[in-house]
């Protein structure tokens, strides 16, 4: 799917330009009756304060819905990045 190589390649960008070291993965776009809907975890270094993750997914949630408005929801799971 086209989109879902976009959305991918969007959300990449974004994350590169933030201050914090994330990653995501499982991205997944269901369609759904009331619009598509986006699903990912974000991988967080654990330094990062609980205020920051809050803000940094509110400013994802907004760049994604005003680059694709066909998005109706979108859900994040938070999750640390573990030390190998």
């Amino acid at each position: 799917d086209p989109e879902h190589i976009q959305i991918r390649q969007y959300l990449q960008n974004l994350l590169d330009q933030s201050s914090f070291s994330v990653e995501y993965h499982d991205l997944r776009v269901i369609n759904e009756p009331s619009g598509k809907a986006l699903f990912f975890d974000l991988v967080v270094e654990p330094v990062i304060q609980e205020k920051d993750i809050g803000q940094l997914k509110k400013s994802l949630k907004s760049s994604i819905h005003s680059a694709f408005p066909s998005i109706r929801t979108i859900t994040m799971e938070v999750e640390p990045r573990y030390a190998l």
